[in-house]
């Protein structure tokens, strides 16, 4: 995709764009703090599991 001016992706998305362009901080504590247990814990280990399916 190339790339996109800030003023375009503001009228394409609306407030959304802030977002887009400028990401967020995400973080699993909150939801691990309910009980909920991912299945792969590690970024490492859920790629690992994708490539073993796609071969």
């Amino acid at each position: 995709m190339p790339p996109v001016p800030a003023f375009i992706m503001k009228i394409i998305v609306g407030e959304i764009a802030a977002i887009v362009l400028n990401g967020s901080k995400v973080a699993s504590k909150k939801i691990r703090m309910t009980g909920f247990n991912f299945q792969y814990p590690d970024l490492n280990e859920a790629l690992k599991s994708l490539l073993k399916k796609n071969n």
